[in-house]
């Protein structure tokens, strides 16, 4: 029992690097597609009402 806790313990620690690695890039591209995404409507609703 003992050794299936330490196991999982070790897991842990070799698995949470990478978890925060998938995290922070997740977090990354949804702080840059946001933003462009929004400047992209924008610039489609200025054609559509600016530039018949």
């Amino acid at each position: 029992m003992e050794a299936r806790i330490r196991g999982l313990f070790n897991a842990l620690l070799v698995g949470s690097p990478y978890l925060a690695f998938l995290s922070q890039t997740a977090a990354l591209l949804l702080a840059i597609s946001l933003p462009v995404r929004f400047a992209v409507a924008i610039s489609t609703q200025a054609r559509v009402y600016y530039f018949p």
